[in-house]
């Protein structure tokens, strides 16, 4: 089992060119969205992207003091 036939490497060649691994955010977002839907979520078509950063510039961004108030509301946060 140490080994893989030239046909198995061509079918991984192939989907690697569909998919490909390593990126780390799609595959959260992905497997965010199976687990939504395995527990009886209702998935729609942009569930993944909605586990995935986004980056908006438009919204304001919090001050360390904001931060560590927002932290220091979590039950065991010390």
């Amino acid at each position: 089992m140490n080994r893989i036939s030239l046909e198995q490497l061509k079918r991984w060649m192939a989907y690697y060119r569909v998919e490909p691994f390593g990126d780390d955010w799609r595959r959260t977002g992905r497997l965010g969205t199976m687990v939504a839907a395995a527990v009886g979520a209702t998935v729609k078509p942009e569930a993944e992207e909605m586990f995935m950063p986004h980056f908006d510039a438009s919204q304001p961004t919090q001050t360390e003091a904001e931060m560590m108030a927002e932290l220091m509301k979590l039950k065991d946060f010390q």
